[in-house]
């Protein structure tokens, strides 16, 4: 400090005397010089740690690389004793950068589709010798965000169960995403009690993000085992929007034998949201003991969900659904849902006589429109 003190009086005392414009000005040069060189000197500093980054993943390429391909796609399961001589390992600790840049490359050699032939024995192995694992769930317990996040996505592209010890330990995490993806996380690849936290709603403000990665965990869990009974949560929830998606979910995962308690849901339900995706999903499932149920409850129901019914009716094809369309066609007044009813039944009337008489009888520019719209389409 007293150093910078005795140049800033020494420089003030040099220039006493000169015009007020002449010292800013070489005041401003003093400043934009010192500026340029502080910023060439990290320009060079970045470009030397980006080329010695590059140089060091290069080696690990030039190393592992091929040795990886050949062992994670062998047909012949080796031990992990076997894997660390073919990758030529020594007992010395790898350094955490390493580790780094050789999960990159694992990622990298890993298929993306499931239906290339993958040796996962042999990749499990090749996780356990370079300790690849411990790793990750080091970086997740250090209380630093970005790279909790890292490790937990991380961690869920290697695919591999993790002890739940792990992920635990971030589950009361204050900050909602980080904890949110936490338990998402344990869903993906903790290696027991994977549901646990499709209890009590999930967590507070359940929202798209949520159900994206809900719905990618799920995917992977089915992958490995039949998935339980989703209605369970749907019962337990009390979140209208975690309940609709959870609703959605049984319909793609197919689980027929939740359709029936899905109708009974439809009946005592007062949400429109909820009861729209439930008949979504039981047309989905093809559940026809559900259509009787709809058809008579549509008066009494709201658009949303009448919207719902005449799509569900028109996948599904009962014998009743021309008559009964025609009939809601007369007595339906919202422009939408009447737009949706028409393209049903041109859908539905194969031979297209209800559709034309009643394009014939249409009042209205807009209705006359709605018919040559959907005949045109």
């Amino acid at each position: 400090m007293e150093t910078i003190k005795f140049y800033y009086y020494y420089y003030e005392s040099i220039f006493t005397g000169y015009p007020f414009f002449i010292r800013i000005a070489t005041a401003m040069v003093i400043i934009l010089t010192t500026i340029y060189i502080i910023t060439l000197i990290v320009f060079f500093f970045s470009f030397y740690n980006i080329k010695r980054l590059k140089s060091k993943v290069d080696s690990i390429e030039n190393d592992y690389k091929d040795k990886l391909k050949a062992i994670m796609f062998s047909p012949e399961n080796l031990s992990n004793e076997e894997i660390r001589t073919e990758l030529q390992l020594d007992n010395k600790k790898l350094k955490g950068w390493k580790k780094k840049e050789i999960t990159d490359l694992i990622l990298s050699l890993k298929p993306q589709k499931v239906d290339t032939y993958f040796n996962q024995n042999n990749y499990s192995g090749i996780l356990d010798v370079f300790a690849i694992i411990p790793y990750w769930e080091t970086k997740l317990k250090v209380r630093n965000l970005n790279n909790n996040k890292k490790a937990l996505r991380i961690m869920e592209n290697l695919g591999k169960n993790i002890p739940g010890s792990s992920l635990s330990s971030r589950i009361e995490e204050r900050n909602p995403d980080l904890r949110k993806h936490v338990k998402t996380g344990f869903m993906h690849c903790a290696s027991y009690d994977n549901f646990r936290f499709l209890d009590d709603d999930f967590d507070n403000q359940f929202n798209p993000l949520d159900e994206m990665r809900i719905h990618a965990a799920l995917i992977e869990q089915n992958k490995k085992k039949q998935l339980p009974p989703l209605i369970r949560w749907v019962n337990n929830s009390q979140n209208e929007t975690y309940k609709a998606f959870l609703i959605e979910e049984i319909g793609f995962f197919n689980q027929q034998e939740s359709a029936s308690k899905l109708l009974e849901l439809f009946q005592v339900s007062k949400s429109n949201k909820v009861k729209a995706k439930i008949v979504e999903t039981l047309g989905l499932l093809k559940y026809i003991k559900a259509i009787p149920i709809f058809l008579n409850e549509y008066g009494v129901c709201s658009e949303q969900v009448q919207a719902a019914i005449v799509s569900v009716l028109g996948e599904s094809e009962p014998p009743e659904a021309i008559e009964f369309l025609k009939e809601v066609y007369a007595g339906t007044s919202n422009e939408g849902l009447i737009i949706k009813i028409v393209q049903n039944i041109y859908k539905l009337d194969h031979e297209k006589e209800t559709f034309f008489t009643l394009k014939q009888n249409a009042s209205g520019v807009f209705q006359k429109s709605i018919f040559d719209f959907v005949e045109q389409a």
